[in-house]
């Protein structure tokens, strides 16, 4: 029987090869702006990273919708959060969107988004290392809001555990 890349049919990969990305049916406390959620889940620390996502905008060219909901995402997580660092770009050469910013964002030439960190003076729970809120675009008219939570660095936690089985010895 064929492994396809060296996998069997029905297996679980380790935690040494593997993450796992997982949509949730339902979650315990769903925000209104958001109906769709994501996470990310690694074999050996569980959940490390959640992501919700607003309903797509469509026929939506200039972002009214997407940064309605963008704005009172942002204002809320504020208020929770405190702190954040504004990522707003927009290229000085824009070649294809005259300036439409749902444009702007599929063709790159725009980003808009806010990030919460410690390091930006914001007061995360312990286990929450960042909180990334922004707007994507699916084509020139179609966007959608994502709120993202990484809860655990992989790499951090991964040098811990290291470290941790050495002191036990």
């Amino acid at each position: 029987m064929p492994n396809p890349f060296g996998l069997e049919l029905g297996s679980t990969p380790g935690a040494d090869s593997a993450s796992y990305n997982v949509q949730f049916r339902s979650v315990p406390k769903p925000h209104p702006d958001l109906v769709n959620y994501f996470g990310e889940w690694h074999p050996q620390f569980g959940l490390i990273a959640i992501r919700g996502a607003s309903i797509t905008f469509s026929d939506d060219e200039f972002g009214y919708g997407v940064l309605e909901i963008y704005d009172r995402l942002r204002k809320q997580l504020a208020n929770v959060y405190g702190y954040f660092e504004s990522m707003e770009m927009l290229y000085s050469d824009p070649n294809f969107s005259d300036g439409k910013f749902v444009q702007e964002i599929f063709f790159e030439e725009r980003s808009h988004m806010c990030v919460w960190e410690q390091k930006f003076g914001s007061e995360l729970d312990a286990s929450i290392k960042r909180i990334i809120l922004s707007i994507h675009a699916q084509s020139f008219n179609q966007s959608f809001v994502a709120l993202g939570y990484t809860l655990i660095d992989p790499d951090e936690r991964a040098r811990d555990y290291e470290q941790g089985g050495e002191d036990a010895l």
